[in-house]
């Protein structure tokens, strides 16, 4: 079965596994993680209202999950402040008068449903743009609270000689010391995040982001089911008394139970570095066939060079023998076929008003994943270029274009909108492992979207030899109009579809299979999924040479 229910529990961390049994080993599966919570965005304040007007109490969400944070003045006021020019449609933000006023969330409610939402555990993010005023009447070590949760995290400015322009984002995870985002200025807008992402229980990396870039790590995880207030503009301490007012300007505050990547914050206009590259940084499971190195660039750049290479010192170097891309607008650069379980680094750098930028150091490690034991090989015919057929199966049989000229593959021309291998009587696949399916000698599938022109038809494919021992073959058709089925060298090893119209096919993307089942005794032919006419019943077989 590849169906199997299980009761969980909500708001948990799950990972799982399947291992795959192909007759002599254990194929060990590729470890996933999941979390039972809502799937994405919990909560979004936008503070969006008309600039100096009191800010509302309660104030409803933007997330749709009915969060209320309430009020809190002990004197001064809490107003809606300028809107934030760096989001997209920022009506205005809130403004906090120091040691005045905060937001407190109800851990009780207002819901069933809302009561335990915010329980950050596994997998998760917490972003928002902040304006911080007077950072220089922070005493030295202390800290002013941006969102905080008692005994559990709190995102804070730290004062750690701002006087000297050394005040600086802090995180806490587990109250312990995390990362740090240097340069903090007054009156300055900054987007700060916190990413945490548990790949399995033992490796958890938590990171703290400073306008869209890595600033380093942010220490662990918050204690699991810790219900306590979500404060915003300060912190409660265990006396239930604040601490730590924030003096500025708060917008877009989001949570989510995932690990966002960068490009998805909230960062507006105004990166300058590239990010987000794909594949992911330190991936672990890169199909080393037909990768293609993307990412998204910063606001100015006009052209861009690529370094990639395994060895990171070149790449850190900028050694233009590991440049493959150079002084293009391309964001997306294809490779040719990688090698297997091998550690690739690559970096970005782009060029434009205020440039370069130099982007950071990623990278991935190339594996073949066996998805399917059963599945031998898998030509997509995907590919936009080369003299390649990549393998998809994960065992990395590629195949060669033999006489191509460049000119044959499709990318739009498939049968699903993506790309095809246009065929046309001088070209031919070849597998680099020309004896990958010598031992299919008793039971084997083979299934092709064929869009044929019928120009004399003939082999859709074809391997082995007559005086091997076996013969692998199907021709879409043959001499006579018919579709031949061959898998052995026996006479009962074939079958002739003599009923076959393919000129009524001609034109048209049509799904054929081909199916031997020695035990069964049985050749087929499935047409767009019907099997066709005849079903011959094999006999036992004893040649020796099989």
């Amino acid at each position: 079965v590849n169906d199997y229910p299980v009761s969980l529990a909500e708001f948990e961390n799950y990972a799982w596994r399947l291992d795959m049994n192909d007759g002599n080993n254990i194929i060990q599966g590729a470890y996933w993680t999941f979390t039972t919570g809502y799937g994405g965005l919990l909560m979004h304040y936008r503070f969006d209202g008309t600039p100096g007007n009191p800010l509302l109490s309660p104030i409803t969400d933007d997330s749709g999950n009915d969060i209320e944070f309430t009020k809190r003045l002990d004197g001064g006021s809490l107003t809606y402040g300028e809107s934030n020019p760096d989001t997209i449609a920022s009506t205005a933000s809130a403004d906090f008068d120091p040691c005045a006023a905060l937001f407190r969330l109800d851990p009780c409610g207002p819901s069933e449903l809302t009561r335990d939402l915010l329980r950050l555990n596994g997998d998760y993010t917490i972003e928002m743009w902040v304006m911080p005023r007077n950072l220089s009447n922070i005493e030295q070590e202390q800290k002013v609270y941006l969102i905080t949760k008692r005994d559990a995290w709190g995102l804070a400015i730290h004062n750690d000689g701002c006087d000297d322009g050394d005040c600086e984002y802090d995180f806490r995870g587990l109250w312990k010391s995390g990362g740090e985002a240097d340069g903090v200025e007054e009156n300055e807008w900054y987007h700060v995040a916190i990413v945490s992402a548990q790949y399995n229980p033992d490796d958890t990396i938590s990171n703290i982001y400073l306008n869209g870039l890595d600033a380093g790590d942010a220490g662990g995880l918050p204690p699991a089911d810790n219900n306590n207030p979500i404060w915003i503009g300060a912190n409660q301490i265990a006396d239930g008394n604040l601490e730590g007012h924030f003096d500025g300007l708060i917008d877009e505050i989001r949570i989510h139970d995932i690990a966002l990547r960068p490009c998805a914050f909230l960062v507006g206009p105004g990166l300058a570095y590239p990010v987000c590259p794909v594949p992911l940084d330190d991936e672990q499971e890169v199909d080393p066939c037909g990768v293609v190195l993307s990412w998204t660039p910063g606001e100015s750049a006009d052209s861009r060079e690529v370094y990639f290479s395994t060895d990171f010192a070149k790449v850190d170097a900028l050694d233009v023998s590991a440049r493959i891309y150079g002084a293009g607008t391309d964001t997306n650069v294809p490779l040719a076929d990688l090698e297997n379980n091998t550690r690739y680094y690559w970096r970005v750098v782009e060029d434009g008003d205020g440039g370069p930028w130099e982007g950071e150091i990623w990278s991935f490690i190339t594996v073949y994943v066996v998805t399917d034991p059963n599945l031998r090989v898998w030509y997509e015919f995907d590919e936009s270029w080369g003299e390649t057929a990549h393998d998809h199966s994960g065992r990395g049989f590629h195949a060669d274009l033999d006489d191509a000229d460049g000119d044959e593959w499709d990318p739009d021309g498939g049968k699903w909108g993506s790309g095809c291998l246009v065929f046309d009587d001088d070209i031919s696949v070849e597998p680099e492992e020309h004896e990958i399916f010598a031992t299919l000698t008793s039971e084997i599938t083979v299934t092709v979207w064929l869009k044929s022109e019928l120009d004399g038809g003939g082999p859709v494919f074809s391997t082995g030899e007559e005086s091997s021992g076996y013969k692998l073959q199907a021709l879409v058709p043959d001499g006579n109009d018919d579709v031949v089925w061959r898998a052995g060298n026996d006479s009962c090893d074939s079958m002739v579809w003599s009923d076959a119209t393919p000129d009524a096919w001609e034109g048209g993307w049509h799904h054929l299979a081909f199916v031997k089942d020695e035990g069964a005794g049985t050749m087929s032919i499935y047409f767009d999924g019907e099997l066709a006419p005849p079903w011959p019943t094999l006999t036992t077989r004893t040649n020796p040479s099989r």
